[in-house]
């Protein structure tokens, strides 16, 4: 993958990533889109997890897709800030988190989230 073609490739089906529903654990091999999708009723919060990325560089977008009135908070191994926050919330269609794998001083690969939007948060554990 080559960056003078990223903007274009991200559009293809090798991006996309299945969303694993509730419960369920997100592919953390790749870089892709995963479009979530809350499904269920009644209104409750669903839930997925994301494990420490695969390699240094690797990025992952998170995007709420379809809202069937339900949040989805996705626990992510390692956090997404150096403060620690492990919790990524997602209220609406239309929310999205651009993931990207770094390397901490200690050597390991977690998740950052790369660009700060509009109605999304990120919460410290508890």
């Amino acid at each position: 993958m080559g960056n003078e073609n990223l903007p274009e490739d991200w559009g293809g089906p090798q991006w996309c990533i299945a969303d694993p529903g509730n419960a369920g654990a997100i592919d953390n091999t790749r870089s892709g889109i995963c479009h979530l999708k809350s499904t269920v009723t009644p209104a409750e919060t669903q839930t997925r997890t994301l494990g420490r990325p695969a390699y240094l560089g690797q990025e992952l977008w998170l995007v709420f897709h379809t809202d069937a009135g339900q949040n989805i908070e996705t626990t992510v191994t390692g956090g997404v800030t150096t403060a620690g926050a492990n919790l990524l919330a997602l209220a609406d269609a239309g929310d999205v988190y651009p993931l990207i794998a770094v390397q901490t001083t200690d050597g390991a690969l977690v998740w950052r989230v790369f660009k700060e939007l509009p109605d999304t948060q990120q919460t410290d554990p508890a």
